[in-house]
């Protein structure tokens, strides 16, 4: 769609999270993404984040107990990211929501915005569903990357 993978982790394949985009491509890319399918893409608030990262549990992390079958982080990950769906989801289906890249949310303020989940590069405290980390919005990492939610009508 956007005619390039930024991702600075191109030796990891189609299946993996983009990453190394700002908050601000995110933006051009939801824009063009919605005049060209016609639905609305967006990002997840914080909140929203958090509810589907915890699935309905408390766990210690997205949906699960134990960080090394549900993420990939400092202790699993070999430094690198993963093509997504290869640990186990969260009771929603939802996979990759702790680790591997975190995800911008909508919410900020000031030109700065929150990264929930966590990386492939956090160790474990730093993967726990209620912690954020705000950013520049014009910042690209390798280990940034998003997760877009889809309004239905």
């Amino acid at each position: 769609l956007m005619r390039r993978n930024p991702s600075h982790h191109q030796q990891c394949g189609e299946d993996c999270p983009v990453e190394s985009v700002s908050w601000e491509d995110i933006q051009s890319f939801i824009e063009i993404l919605n005049e060209k399918t016609g639905k609305q893409y967006r990002l997840a608030s914080a909140a929203e984040w958090e509810y589907a990262c915890r699935a309905g549990g408390k766990h210690r992390y997205c949906g699960a107990t134990d960080a090394y079958t549900s993420a990939w982080h400092k202790g699993n990950s070999d430094h690198k990211t993963h093509p997504v769906a290869l640990q186990n989801p969260n009771a929603f289906g939802l996979y990759d929501m702790n680790g591997n890249v975190g995800e911008w949310t909508a919410d900020g303020k000031d030109k700065y915005y929150m990264v929930r989940g966590g990386a492939y590069r956090d160790d474990l405290d730093q993967l726990y569903p209620h912690l954020k980390d705000s950013w520049y919005i014009n910042t690209k990492e390798e280990y940034i990357g998003f997760r877009l939610v889809r309004t239905l009508p």
